[in-house]
């Protein structure tokens, strides 16, 4: 299967492990999935993470989160909109050099706004604003795209709900 390298600066590896065969992307058919947890010397610094999407060669890299990520060449904390809009400009130059597919998580705040700054959703190819709510019918997240441009080259797009499993 593919490799995807999920990086994480909120979870441990454990953690990031059960989710990914939850999900079932951590299947012998599926991928092998290269982990960096919270508990990891390095999971907040993006260069170290790339380094090591690229020596695994990686075919998805999945950031959680950018706002747990710094790239030492730009001054702030993780979290900052430098910080933010840096990372997020190193993975989206990673993925275009590299042929790499790459989910980048960002916090939104109780207002609806991203965390850090909105320079994410301007530099990728395809925001998608995800909200969760308390499960009171059928659905139990949406799905808000705010830029109707976002799906005008893609023909199919699948939307999926959580349950407690994933």
């Amino acid at each position: 299967g593919k490799r995807v390298l999920l990086a994480s600066g909120e979870m441990t590896r454990a953690a990031i492990f059960a989710f990914a065969k939850r999900i079932g992307i951590a299947t012998e058919r599926a991928a092998k999935v290269i982990v960096v947890g919270k508990d990891d010397e390095d999971s907040s610094d993006i260069e170290k993470m790339v380094d090591r999407a690229k020596e695994e060669k990686v075919k998805l890299f999945i950031l959680d989160s950018l706002q747990t990520t710094y790239y030492s060449e730009v001054k702030g904390t993780a979290g900052s909109t430098s910080q933010v809009n840096a990372v997020t400009q190193y993975v989206t130059s990673f993925s275009g050099q590299c042929n790499v597919a790459s989910i980048m998580i960002c916090h939104v705040s109780n207002d609806g706004e991203m965390k850090g700054g909105t320079g994410p959703q301007h530099m990728c190819d395809c925001p998608l604003y995800l909200s969760g709510f308390e499960p009171q019918n059928e659905r139990e997240a949406e799905m808000l795209v705010k830029d109707p441009d976002a799906f005008k080259y893609v023909r199919d797009i699948s939307v999926e709900g959580m349950n407690r499993y994933g």
